[in-house]
Order: structure tokens, then sequence, then C-alpha cells
């Protein structure tokens, strides 16, 4: 096999196999017999043995772009593009499924509320119990002498955890909140293929 291909063939398994790992300085002593093939059906037939659920894309991105993408992996800890790309798409695709009130959804609910406030955390502590088979868990934390933070879990049909969060929310006398959804653990599943 040719110089080159030896080097073709070390860069693309470190990057496909080890994590996008590669050294000019690593050697290799030996490229394996099936190397002979075309480089390329070799690299793609091993990686769809090992990673049969996975497919493998390509994309265009500008220079700006693609090297503040990486400046932003490396600062978040990604090890790899692929893994911040998988990331982001999960993301989007929580964020359009809890739009469109779709399926089964789980939302997070923080409320920060003065409780001197008259009958303010009697009045959310109603709402939660009225809606009980919504409420997975409530955590409440003293801010100082005067606030307090009230973190709420919900999970439930997506129109029915919104509809509590968002009267939570307007509550009078809640000072900040904020209510962040996530799908529930079918959408994951789909999105994750055969993957264990």
């Amino acid at each position: 096999m040719e110089r080159s291909n030896v080097l073709l063939w070390r860069y693309f398994t470190k990057m496909a196999f080890n994590g996008g790992s590669y050294s000019r300085s690593q050697e290799v002593s030996e490229v394996p017999t099936s190397a002979a093939l075309p480089l390329t059906t070799h690299l793609l037939t091993t990686r769809q043995t090992l990673m049969p659920d996975l497919t493998r894309i390509s994309i265009s991105l500008e220079n700006a772009l693609l090297d503040a993408f990486d400046q932003r992996n490396t600062t978040k800890g990604y090890a790899t593009r692929s893994e911040a790309i998988r990331d982001l798409i999960r993301d989007r695709l929580v964020r359009e499924q809890a739009e469109r009130a779709e399926g089964e959804q789980v939302a997070v609910v923080t409320l920060v509320y003065d409780h001197h406030a008259r009958e303010l955390a009697a009045r959310l502590i109603d709402k939660q119990h009225h809606h009980h088979d919504l409420v997975v868990s409530s955590l409440h934390i003293h801010l100082g002498e005067r606030h307090c933070l009230e973190v709420s879990v919900l999970r439930g049909s997506a129109a029915k955890i919104r509809h509590l969060g968002d009267e939570l929310l307007a509550t009078k006398g809640v000072l900040h909140g904020e209510m962040t959804f996530t799908s529930g653990e079918g959408a994951f599943n789909r999105w994750l293929g055969s993957r264990k």
C-alpha cells in the first residue's frame, strides 16, 4: 500500500474509532491486509460493523462558524463534534415538541417569591395539590430572610403541564419564574434508535 494511503488509513481509523484524537507522530507498524481493499470501502464496512445504528453525514459550514462551534465545544468539554451536534439536534426536537404540545413532557418550573406576601405560599401549594398527578417533586429553598425559591418538576401531557406551569408563574406575588421543558422517556428512546 502506498505511503499516502497508510497516512489516510491511520488518520481515519483514529478519527472514526478513537474519539477523534490523531497525532502525525504516532506510527503504524503494520496496516491490516484488508486495507488492500479500497480504503473508503474498508473504513465504511468496519464502521458499520462497530456502530450499525449510526449514520455518517456531511455538512458544509463557513470557516468562522466552524471555528466558533469548535471553541464552544472545547469550552463545554465535548470530545467530538458529533456529540455536540447530536445534543443540538435533540435540544431543538425537544423545544419543537414542547411548542406543539405533543406527547408526554417533563417541565421544571422555578419560582422566586416573597414568602411574606399574603397567603402566596399556601396558594402555590394548593395549586400543586390540585394537580398532584402532574407534580413529580418540589424543592423549597430559602434564599434569605424574605425570598424563597420553589423548584417543581412536572410530568404529563404537554398541554396539562404547560397549563399548570403557566398558572404557577402567573400567581400574584411571584417575582420571577421560568418553565423549561424536556421530552419524556418515549421521545428519547425513539431518537436513540436501537442504541443501548
